[in-house]
């Protein structure tokens, strides 16, 4: 909530102006490569409305691990050892210009701490972003104006802080703060999860707070009070129980709700049961059946095949929604006041990956069909659809190690549209503290709710340069971006970025 976020606004604006310096003495020396903000799901889920259908040049890339992730773990637990801090600061600018009217520019401040691990009595870990306009703000219908122009300047997300505390006595684990239940569905909250167990195959958890929704101007009277439990059946089974009561106070979205207004109320209770069972060392298969109020909203089986001697790596999935839903709490639809309703469908995927020629080559492959129940009559979030995609990655080019080669093609065939593309990123590491790239990427539509604009056929060409430091904890990353359009004109987008790990 706003008032937790707030706290860090100045602390942000000191940051920021100190990372700036330091900016703009490491773009002098080389342009590092700048982990992403890691998203809550409600955030991801707002995100996601604004660009559909797009494909990345960097998906082929295979992924790689956060080195601030989590502590290091001594292979002992004790309690009684000082925690130790770990996390990164990081300052963004973003600035965007086009048709001649200026430009907008905006100056990101990230804040990621992680305090301990789990093998001590107290730990806790927080991520936060600041976020102020360096010119103005644009207003409503302008072509440059972005999400971040619709809050007060500046604003401030904090996207998770919490503290856990073990060993009580009385329960094995308390946690209080911004926290999410991960599971089906992820519930974002600000409150108390107190988590014990019955034996050693049974433990639980009960959890009540504020639900968090970061892009609602008012989220009072939002609540959420809920219990899980897992209990393992035998050395390869496990069950899962989750129920939970979600009160949500919303409009029409992007309009916002006077205080003295009751808006439209959503109170849902939804159940969740799951069960996971590892068949042997290659596969996993879990099932899930999700039902909100009197009605199942979605019955869904997947299975995970794991091939490492043979480099391959793939998961079949299958989902059925039975029905159609057309209002629900948002933690249960997050897109429902976009797409107006959630028709029925059943879907099946593919997804997976191949090491070929010994390492020299990797392939990502996928391939997803939906059957909606709309019919043919169905509107555009709604309808039937075949996509399939493909991606080569090249760690050496012709042998050479300082060259890298990323390739990406999507096919995507629905009841009111057909498009091919494809896009790729070439990059040059000069040593390991320098590299460039270059590449393309395609959207077939960019469309932003919150101001009604809709741009088609987005094709965006790109450079980049990171550097690091020799001892990798301080780093630089520079892109510019180019957006052609077809009737002539472009955007383009500088942002500039240092990182500090420690």
């Amino acid at each position: 909530m706003i008032r937790f976020e707030r706290i860090g606004i100045a602390a942000s604006r000191f940051l920021a102006r100190f990372s700036a310096m330091a900016l703009l003495a490491c773009v002098t020396a080389g342009p590092i490569s700048a982990a992403s903000a890691p998203a809550s799901p409600t955030a991801s889920a707002a995100a996601s409305a604004a660009s559909t259908a797009t494909t990345s040049s960097a998906a082929a890339a295979p992924a790689t691990t956060s080195s601030t992730a989590s502590a290091p773990s001594t292979g002992a637990a004790d309690s009684k050892v000082d925690p130790e801090v770990h996390g990164y600061v990081q300052t963004r600018f973003r600035g965007r210009h086009g048709l001649g009217l200026g430009g907008n520019e905006y100056l990101y401040q990230y804040v990621s701490l992680q305090v301990g691990d789990e093998s001590q009595d107290v730990s806790g870990e927080l991520f936060f972003r600041g976020t102020e306009t360096v010119d103005k703000q644009r207003p409503p219908g302008d072509p440059l104006r972005g999400m971040d122009d619709t809050f007060g300047d500046p604003f401030g997300r904090l996207y998770y802080g919490h503290v856990d505390i073990k060993n009580l006595g009385f329960v094995d684990k308390l946690r209080i703060g911004r926290q999410t239940i991960q599971d089906v569905p992820g519930i974002y909250f600000d409150g108390l999860r107190v988590e014990d167990e019955v034996d050693s195959r049974t433990h639980y958890s009960v959890y009540a707070g504020n639900t968090v929704h970061l892009y609602e101007p008012a989220q009072d009277g939002d609540w959420v009070l809920g219990f899980d439990a897992e209990h393992s059946a035998t050395d390869r089974l496990k069950l899962r129980l989750d129920l939970a009561r979600v009160r949500d106070r919303f409009s029409p979205f992007g309009l916002p709700i006077p205080r003295q207004t009751p808006g439209r109320v959503e109170a849902d209770t939804m159940a969740a049961l799951a069960a996971f069972y590892d068949l042997n060392s290659h596969v996993d298969l879990d099932a899930k059946a999700l039902r909100i109020d009197d009605r199942f909203r979605s019955v869904s089986m997947r299975g995970n095949f794991r091939y490492p001697g043979d480099r391959l790596y793939f998961t079949l999935s299958a989902e059925r929604q039975p029905s159609a839903f057309f209002g629900q709490a948002t933690e249960f639809s997050p897109m429902f006041d976009v797409l107006g309703s959630y028709n029925g469908y059943t879907q099946l995927s593919l997804s997976g990956s191949k090491g070929l020629f010994e390492g020299e080559l990797d392939l990502n492959f996928g391939y997803t069909n939906r059957n909606s129940d709309s019919g043919a009559g169905a509107p555009i979030f709604n309808q039937d659809f075949d996509r399939w995609y493909a991606g080569l990655f090249l760690p050496e080019v012709l042998g050479n190690p300082k060259v890298s080669l990323a390739i990406n093609y999507d096919r995507y065939l629905a009841q009111t549209s057909e498009f091919s593309t494809i896009g790729g990123e070439m990059g040059y590491a000069f040593n390991r503290q320098l590299k460039f790239a270059a590449g393309s990427s395609y959207s077939l539509y960019q469309f932003d709710p919150l101001t009604g604009l809709l741009r088609d056929n987005v094709r965006e060409y790109y450079l980049t340069c990171d550097w690091k430091s020799p001892e990798r904890d301080w780093g630089v990353r520079s892109r510019l971006v180019a957006e052609p359009f077809q009737d002539g004109g472009q955007f383009r987008t500088l942002e500039l970025s240092v990182k500090h790990d420690f």
